[in-house]
């Protein structure tokens, strides 16, 4: 009796670690498939994204063809992407024709000077940092042109550059 009660439980226990191996499968098959929901439906908005840049891109380009925009004023516009691509294009399909050519060079320009500030930015962010011998060099420079000298900071300039 003692035997069968051993063997009633271990029986049990194998059927228990035969069910638990079940559920851990079925869990990881339904996180595998919310996985691969999630990544569809990710490649989809990516999708509908190039689309509606790719619709934008065209309503651009109509536009400046139909008012004869210069080239080089469509090739800025057509270079922006993302939101920025997408509010021109929207701002241009709501503008009364007759205003379109001026939205266009205004947009022109001001992504030249977003390009700009972001080259210029790049440009900062890439310089390597101060060496020591310029930071003594610009203190000592700072206590020899002192505030209201004229042109100092260009003093402090040339100074940094000759002795670092």
């Amino acid at each position: 009796q003692r035997q069968e009660e051993q063997l009633r439980k271990r029986q049990q226990a194998s059927v228990k670690r035969q069910q638990d191996q079940v559920e851990i499968a079925q869990t990881r098959e339904r996180q595998q498939q919310e996985r691969k929901q999630e990544q569809l439906a990710q490649e989809r908005e990516a999708d509908a994204r190039r689309e509606s840049m790719r619709i934008a891109r065209e309503s651009i380009t109509k536009h400046a063809k139909a008012v004869g925009a210069p080239e080089e004023d469509l090739r800025v516009l057509i270079a922006l992407s993302g939101d920025p691509l997408l509010e021109v294009a929207r701002a241009l399909d709501e503008e009364a024709p007759h205003q379109r050519l001026i939205r266009l060079q205004t947009e022109s320009a001001n992504a030249r000077r977003v390009a700009a500030s972001e080259k210029e930015q790049r440009e900062i962010n890439n310089r390597p940092p101060w060496k020591k011998e310029e930071v003594a060099a610009l203190a000592k420079a700072m206590q020899r042109f002192p505030g209201g000298a004229p042109n100092r900071w260009g003093k402090i300039s040339s100074f940094v550059h000759q002795n670092s």
